[in-house]
């Protein structure tokens, strides 16, 4: 027979917005007889802004709340500093802990230490995650050898409470409780577009690089959200091709970049260093130029490489990127202007509707080759040629730059050579080749260093 204190439990809503699926939820019930779930941010603006992250957050929380209401619940919405509010929410439900999904990055891990010296938090790990089925068994040292063990794992059955009658406390109304501006639905015009019997995942295994035309599910920030599990992403796939058999090979590398999230995620929980040291020992000399005027142009796409270019604006304006312009614009920063990797980690991770720590401090390691996982620190991406390949005819460019609208597909990522004068574009930062081999030099060197 549960205890008085065994009635409520509170289930701290972070990055898990969704009822099915969610082991927070299956390990709450098995002690408690009603759940409270709620919402904080930090500022009311997530609630009432309207750029890129708080649009995405707004829909996130507005699909929550509906799922919830479904089997009768409300959620409790709150803005403000999260252990107060958490401490004044336990006392007022008459509730004695905390539920929430474990943290991964150092921010929120010093947040719930904090919370653990107020109140009883339990941390869940995140079950919906292929990987951390097995965490200490998968092999980290490079993502073939990952990926290879990964897919020998089941993704499990569905949660059970999603079949079956979870109590939801309803609350009276809440007078600290904070109303949603905007109630968008991109997610389900997004779901359909990319796994319709003859959507975009038909061609992905293809396409997937292009930058010029739409490729990509663009499913990333409500996967961060934690909207989406795994298992609604594979379900639609395999659904998709039940119905559309030659979407089958589409369908295993859609499966693959999946397995990227979970290949950075791994690491992180193995070494959380990760974070914001590199990792390979015999790079930690590099001696990182950051000027700051290189890394001011490089945020506000004016390298004169248009590929780079057009994809920082374009993230400044919509807080999202192709993964293929990510790899480009942080290859450029890191090994052509000689700026800390974990520079431009930070703006992504202030700029991304779709931030993730582990992917993306995993991937900015792997780009800068600082990490025992990376990519050798000898490749070096050519923003001309990137360009050409992702972006053949120029389109993607000429969106966001419109200052080169009027120059031919074939000058379109060399406008300086161009005979025409460009005169409201600016000359390159710095010459490709000229870079390439002062940063090899650079790497080379510091890693003879190292050795001797």
């Amino acid at each position: 027979m549960r205890t008085p204190a065994e009635r409520s439990a509170i289930w701290w809503v972070r990055r898990d917005f969704r009822v099915h699926d969610n082991p927070v939820i299956t390990r709450a019930q098995k002690n408690h007889l009603t759940v409270v779930p709620v919402v904080i941010a930090d500022d009311t603006s997530w609630f009432t802004g309207n750029d890129p992250r708080s649009r995405i957050f707004q829909e996130s929380l507005a699909r929550f709340i509906e799922e919830v209401r479904k089997y009768g619940g409300s959620v409790l919405v709150r803005a403000g500093e999260p252990i107060q509010e958490l401490a004044d929410i336990l006392a007022s439900t008459q509730s004695s802990v905390v539920y929430s999904l474990r943290p991964d990055d150092d921010k929120s891990k010093n947040l719930f230490r904090r919370a653990k010296s107020k109140f009883q938090l339990l941390p869940i790990k995140d079950e919906s995650r292929r990987y951390s089925k097995c965490p200490d068994s998968l092999p980290t040292g490079n993502f073939r050898s990952f990926f290879n063990a990964w897919q020998s794992i089941p993704l499990g059955k569905s949660n059970p409470v999603a079949t079956k009658s979870i109590v939801f406390r309803s609350l009276q109304p809440d007078k600290k409780s904070i109303a949603i501006a905007n109630k968008r639905d991109s997610l389900s015009i997004l779901k359909r577009d990319f796994f319709a019997t003859r959507g975009l995942l038909t061609n992905y295994s293809l396409e997937k690089d292009r930058v010029d035309i739409t490729t990509t599910s663009r499913l990333s920030p409500f996967i961060s959200n934690g909207v989406l599990s795994q298992s609604d992403l594979f379900k639609a796939a395999k659904a998709s091709v039940e119905k559309n058999p030659t979407m089958s090979e589409s369908a295993k590398e859609y499966q693959r970049q999946i397995a990227w999230r979970d290949y950075f995620s791994a690491i992180l929980y193995k070494t959380p260093e990760m974070e914001l040291r590199t990792l390979d020992a015999s790079l930690l000399s590099i001696p990182w130029e950051n000027h700051e005027d290189d890394y001011s142009r490089w945020v506000n796409g004016e390298t004169g490489y248009p590929i780079v270019d057009s994809a920082m604006r374009q993230l400044s304006t919509e807080g999202w990127i192709h993964n293929r312009l990510r790899m480009i614009v942080a290859s450029f920063l890191v090994k052509h202007l000689l700026v800390d990797w974990r520079l431009g980690m930070l703006h992504f991770q202030s700029t991304l509707v779709d931030h993730d720590t582990a992917a993306n401090s995993g991937n900015w390691q792997w780009i800068a080759g600082t990490a025992y996982f990376s990519a050798p620190y000898f490749r070096i991406f050519n923003p001309v040629i990137q360009g050409v390949k992702c972006d053949p005819h120029g389109s993607y460019v000429r969106r966001w730059v419109p200052e080169l609208v009027n120059i031919p597909d074939k000058y379109i990522h060399s406008p300086w050579s161009y005979h025409k004068k460009t005169a409201m574009y600016p000359p390159p930062i710095i010459d490709h080749i000229t870079a390439r081999e002062r940063t090899l030099k650079i790497f080379k060197t510091a890693k003879t260093l190292t050795a001797n």
